[in-house]
């Protein structure tokens, strides 16, 4: 992922955008495509839910879910670039999560819906911990929601 600072729009939003290399590391940090770090400590990330996905072959091939733990791993992921965010290099940090929190889920994620994440920090990076709290929407309906905890290790 890299991290490019662009114009601020009117109001809150978006300030930092973050993009991937589609020659990236093999799908670990692809779980969302685009994501845009927010003034206020807050991330947006999107992923485009597609019936191409290798996890829809056995989950369910009759009716297609997209996997709970895999939609958790995308907002862990969110997060964890709102987290690296803060770094500076953050290419050279990984995240680790240490707690995952309230987890509810509250309908189907199928092929064709857009997952929309959004991260906010619940409060200031503290000797490399942070607690996130996160919602995953399609449209306008809430469908997942968690707190987490990460933290951030400089890599060797």
């Amino acid at each position: 992922a890299s991290f490019t600072d662009t114009p601020a729009e009117a109001g809150k939003y978006y300030y930092k955008v973050v993009t991937f290399d589609a020659n990236g590391d093999g799908g670990a940090s692809k779980a969302v495509q685009s994501a845009w770090i927010g003034k206020d400590k807050d991330l947006t990330a999107v992923k485009n839910v597609t019936a191409n996905e290798e996890f829809f072959q056995g989950h369910f091939p009759q009716e297609p879910v997209m996997p709970g733990v895999l939609q958790i791993e995308a907002m862990a992921q969110a997060g964890g670039l709102l987290v690296l965010n803060s770094v500076e290099e953050p290419e050279r940090w990984s995240t680790y999560f240490l707690r995952i929190d309230n987890v509810k889920f509250r309908r189907k994620v199928v092929p064709g819906d857009t997952l929309v994440f959004r991260v906010e920090l619940l409060s200031p990076i503290r000797h490399g911990i942070s607690s996130m709290h996160g919602f995953a929407f399609v449209g306008e309906t809430i469908v997942m929601e968690a707190a987490f905890t990460a933290q951030i290790v400089k890599n060797k």
